[in-house]
């Protein structure tokens, strides 16, 4: 009876009881369809007659769509829910339990095995794994709620991964991705690294997205420099990568796990486009037939490179050039002494020990004073450099004439002006021309004899990158009375433009009004150096009388008008001029001001005057 064999025999006593009642599930993953399989064994029958019913609880975090659930197995057939079809369970949402019903008929032996499954969809969170629980009811056989066993095996790399409803989120740690160039139009290598939190199990696919704007043609394949999985040291698991649509795809190679906890590597080499953009973010997906994980962003270290800010990130891209390449002069007269200055911002690094130079082109007309070196045939020249001041050397192997100074090499005939990043003597000497950094170049020339108008000038550079080569900019700016006078070898001959000279009488023994009008095409200020002092003079109005060493002036203009001393000091106040005697000259200096505004401006005419004695005989 109840399918113990001697029921009826007085004393024979049995446990009601579950023999065996164990669980398993066939996936621990997020979101994943999951298997649960049922193993149960009874000490006595449970039967259709008897009004069975077995109840699994506690299913914590188990979602079901219906609340009649599909079995299968080999003991599927005999169970039934409420009105249902055989093989089917009843599903309890408020409990979180399911409840198996004896079809008519059907009965669970007593001590032997019966085996079915069902389907739940794990949560999407998490979760330890909850504490399944089991009874039998019925008119007479009533097994007492008890804990389920539950069947402890690694699935998927997870320790435990077959306990029910163990849930783990499949995610990727260290998602660690850099490039090894940030500069345009050059080879780049890509590397990427994950570690898996799930081993994923062939087949599988993986995908970065985000490379869009690259000048490839879909389904081009990049070369794929490095795959491999650490710790196992698993070499080429990946056999291609392609690139369509702004998504590289890699093809893995057939057969090969990759374990749970284990770090892939993956590196690919693309060209980077040839203008500058901003990194984008990069998403890989990973997929296969146990999970998928969304798309997920790549972080990046934002490390400079190349002096490029955020160098390091995926297709941050910035074109070698000169932001900033500004040149002015001080002098814009015929062979006078003229100091260039050049500033200079570059947006990548230019390293000494790359041999970066520096090339300035087009300085017609300079020319320069070579001094000693040891370098044969090469006109080496003295360059004051800001803020460090031994950075260019006259080659790669040379260093600086002197503690502290820069040198370059001029060549007249191309007009180029190079300079060379000084390696130093020592390799941690090396120097470097540190992106976004400003330098302030200058050197000494002559100016050319003749007059010319600003020459093209334009700079490149080589070594660490190649630089595009550009225009330096020009001040446009008034120096020296000279319109656009700052702009580097605009050169002018001073001249005056206006210098005619006239008398009121030619009678002997006569007071004279000698009346000069003036004007010169530069302008003239008063010198840095008031010693020196700034004048026009005129001289041989021959057997001139005056009286003593000065000369009074009357100083007239329609525009502005100087204010003339008869020296740089400004002895005796405006509007005088000293008379030399043996030459018959008077020389007219600008009298000193504090803030030396007074000057002679260019193209603007004055008109002097003053009295001489004429002569007692004719001439």
């Amino acid at each position: 009876f109840f399918g113990i064999a001697g029921f009826y025999q007085p004393m024979k006593v049995v446990r009601f009881e579950l023999t065996n009642k164990r669980i398993a599930q066939s996936t621990p993953v997020a979101s994943r369809v999951n298997t649960l399989t049922v193993t149960l064994e009874s000490t006595l029958a449970l039967t259709a007659a008897d009004s069975s019913v077995i109840t699994i609880s506690n299913l914590m975090g188990a979602v079901v769509a219906s609340q009649s659930m599909a079995l299968s197995g080999d003991a599927k057939a005999k169970f039934c829910a409420p009105g249902g079809a055989a093989g089917t369970a009843a599903w309890v949402a408020a409990s979180k339990s399911v409840e198996l019903t004896l079809c008519t008929g059907a009965s669970v032996l007593a001590s032997t095995e019966t085996v079915f499954s069902f389907q739940i969809t794990n949560p999407a969170v998490a979760q330890d794994p909850p504490t399944l629980r089991i009874e039998a009811s019925g008119v007479v056989a009533i097994i007492a709620l008890s804990d389920m066993v539950v069947v402890s095996a690694p699935v998927l790399g997870i320790v435990g991964g077959s306990l029910p409803l163990l849930v783990v989120v499949p995610r990727y740690d260290g998602k660690q991705i850099a490039q090894n160039s940030p500069l345009s139009s050059s080879a780049n290598t890509i590397t990427l690294t994950l570690t898996l939190n799930l081993e994923l199990r062939p087949p599988y696919a993986l995908a970065l997205a985000g490379l869009g704007g690259l000048d490839y043609v879909a389904g081009s394949m990049l070369a794929l420099v490095k795959s491999s999985v650490a710790p196992a040291a698993v070499l080429d698991i990946f056999s291609d990568v392609y690139l369509s649509n702004g998504t590289a795809t890699f093809v893995f190679q057939t057969g090969v796990s990759l374990p749970k906890g284990s770090t892939v590597t993956l590196s690919f080499t693309i060209n980077n486009p040839a203008t500058a953009r901003s990194a984008p973010v990069l998403t890989m997906s990973v997929s296969s037939d146990d999970f998928a994980v969304a798309p997920f962003a790549m972080i990046s270290s934002h490390a400079k490179l190349f002096g490029v800010v955020n160098g390091t990130d995926p297709l941050q891209i910035e074109v070698p050039r000169f932001s900033t390449a500004h040149m002015t002069q001080s002098a814009p007269f015929t062979s006078a002494a003229n100091t260039l200055q050049l500033e200079i911002v570059g947006t990548v690094n230019l390293k000494a020990t790359d041999d970066s130079k520096i090339t300035v082109s087009g300085l017609a007309g300079a020319q320069v004073e070579c001094i000693p070196s040891l370098l044969v045939d090469t006109c080496v020249v003295a360059i004051t450099a800001f803020p460090i001041g031994a950075l260019f050397c006259a080659s790669t192997t040379s260093v600086q004439t002197s503690l502290g100074k820069s040198t370059g090499v001029y060549d007249a005939s191309a007009a180029t002006l190079v300079l060379t990043v000084c390696r130093g003597t020592t390799p941690s000497a090396a120097k470097i021309v540190v992106a976004s950094s400003l330098y302030t170049i200058r050197f000494g020339i002559t100016n050319p004899s003749v007059a010319q108008v600003s020459p093209g000038i334009s700079i490149s550079a080589s070594g660490t990158a190649p630089f595009v080569t550009g225009d330096v900019t020009k001040p446009g700016t008034e120096i020296g009375g000279v319109e656009g006078g700052a702009d580097p070898l605009k050169i002018v001959e001073p001249e005056l433009t206006t210098r005619s000279i006239e008398q009121s009488t030619i009678m002997i023994d006569a007071v004279n009004t000698i009346t000069a009008s003036i004007a010169a095409n530069v302008g003239m200020k008063l010198p840095e150096d008031p010693e020196v002092g700034t004048y026009v003079s005129m001289c041989c109005l021959s057997n001139a009388i005056i009286s003593g060493d000065a000369v009074k002036l009357s100083v007239r203009g329609d525009g502005a008008k100087p204010e003339l001393c008869k020296d740089a000091a400004g002895t005796g106040g405006a509007d005088w001029g000293a008379w030399d005697a043996a030459t018959f000259g008077v020389t007219m200096y600008l009298c000193p001001e504090t803030d030396r505004t007074n000057q002679i401006y260019a193209n603007v005419e004055f008109v002097v005057s003053f009295n001489v004695t004429n002569p007692g005989e004719s001439q």
